[in-house]
């Protein structure tokens, strides 16, 4: 969902607010007319996502790799 899409949004206030899992009809058809979340600038959005995805793949690109899996921790080998 990342961080801008409007229906996450209202689906992760919905469960904020009640003490149930989040439930689709509690929220209003109309959260699917806006594509953004609030607090997006949907001027600034597609520069910003841009950007993002930019970050991720030099991130994806230059994080330091291993070459095998750290040993287990003795709490782990039971």
């Amino acid at each position: 969902m990342g961080s801008y899409d409007n229906v996450g949004y209202a689906l992760a206030m919905d469960a904020f607010k009640h003490a149930d899992p989040a439930r689709a009809a509690r929220i209003s058809g109309s959260v699917c007319t806006s594509p953004l979340q609030p607090g997006v600038n949907p001027v600034t959005f597609p520069l910003d996502y841009a950007g993002y995805g930019q970050q991720v793949g030099t991130t994806l690109l230059t994080a330091p790799r291993v070459t095998a899996e750290p040993p287990l921790p003795a709490y782990a080998r039971g």
